[in-house]
């Protein structure tokens, strides 16, 4: 019987430092899971309207020939963001139970499972958004005009942090109405001439096919901060032949990856 008695308090002992681990832990949790999501939620609503952001629920799609996000839609918005809201609910909740240590430890030690399970998904969406929002874009590519470079529905990865553009980058052009992804062949300081005979770059024939007659003429040096780009598949095209050079500012990326 004294032998019992001296094993209680040990018991006891082991019971209170076991809560004391979990309690640390569930803090600690709660600490990355609450930056994670608060993270998340503010590149979210700060990056909506932004081209090529994964994440632009609000954001209309476009027809033809174009480059659209892998991910748009208000209805998809409210279930990440009504996850987000459910998880910081449930961080308060568990915030409460720590500090007032009225539950006992298996029940927490149970709520604290669900919550470490849970606290994967922000913190997996923080890491998306903070890549999607500073560097890298998914797309996926609608249209025949860069065949048989890039197909329809063909993946690609467009990088959007360096600004740096060299001949025959595959880019990504914001024309207002869509995205067009194209390939940059005239860059500023190339002479380029473009009439009813073709498409000449530093004198030579760059042998386009085309609509000769609806061709944006253009005869001169391509002055700093403007490019010329066109469509793999000349045929079926519409590029600088058409509308003519475009600024630097509505270059949004070039394509690093396909897939």
């Amino acid at each position: 019987m004294d032998e019992l008695n001296e094993l209680i308090p040990e018991i006891e002992d082991n019971t209170v430092d076991e809560h004391k681990k979990l309690n640390k832990k569930i803090i600690l949790k709660m600490i990355e899971v609450i930056l994670s999501t608060i993270t998340v939620m503010i590149l979210i609503a700060f990056n909506q309207g932004k081209k090529l952001f994964l994440f632009d629920f609000l954001s209309n799609s476009t027809e033809g020939d174009t480059i659209q996000s892998v991910i748009s839609g208000v209805a998809f918005g409210y279930v990440i963001y009504g996850f987000l809201v459910f998880i910081l609910g449930f961080s308060v909740y568990l915030a409460v139970l720590v500090y007032q240590k009225k539950m006992a430890y298996i029940p927490l030690k149970h709520r604290y499972d669900f919550y470490d399970l849970m606290g994967v998904v922000p913190v997996f969406l923080s890491i998306v958004v903070i890549l999607n929002a500073f560097f890298f874009s998914p797309a996926i590519v609608h249209g025949p005009s860069m065949e048989p470079t890039f197909y329809e529905d063909d993946a690609v990865i467009i990088y959007h942090l360096n600004r740096h553009f060299e001949s025959q980058d595959v880019i990504i052009f914001d024309r207002g109405d869509a995205l067009l992804i194209k390939r940059l062949i005239g860059l500023p300081g190339d002479h380029l001439k473009v009439d009813l005979t073709g498409v000449y770059l530093n004198g030579e024939n760059l042998n386009v096919e085309g609509y000769e007659t609806e061709y944006h003429q253009y005869d001169g040096v391509i002055p700093e901060g403007f490019y010329f780009i066109m469509g793999d598949n000349h045929d079926e095209s519409n590029d600088s032949r058409y509308f003519g050079l475009v600024e630097e500012k509505d270059l949004l990326g070039k394509v690093i990856i396909k897939f």
